[in-house]
């Protein structure tokens, strides 16, 4: 059994033609490592690699300058939570062991970041 909660039956949507959607090879090729020692990849460097989430983005979230991380996505919130299902299933078939991680903005109150709009704790 693998130590996540994959969904055996959802499948990527379909991209026309009959190809391979280009999300499912990005999110199949997780970014470069950072240094060898380390031993994880996160959904947010993941979405940086994609280039869904523009380094600029990034830091005004984590300074706390955006409400959510989803303000400054590329894409609408179907299209990101069928990357983040994608890289589920990926880390799942790498039989990776999920680990949350707390984000918190880089000033001195050091307040919970939020992911998504709605702010429910399943999304984030």
């Amino acid at each position: 059994m693998l130590p996540c909660d994959r969904n055996p039956l959802w499948t990527p949507p379909p991209w026309p033609g009959g190809k391979r959607d280009p999300l499912s090879i990005a999110c199949e090729t997780p970014p470069p490592r950072r240094s060898p020692e380390q031993r994880y990849v996160s959904a947010v460097e993941v979405l940086r690699h994609i280039g869904w989430l523009q380094g600029s983005w990034l830091k005004d979230w984590q300074l706390g300058r955006l409400a959510c991380l989803e303000e400054g996505m590329q894409v609408d919130a179907a299209r990101l939570r069928t990357a983040l299902n994608l890289l589920r299933n990926w880390a799942c078939e790498k039989v990776l062991r999920p680990h949350e991680a707390e984000y918190v903005v880089r000033t001195p109150q050091r307040q919970t970041l939020r992911f998504s709009r709605s702010g429910e704790p399943a999304t984030e």
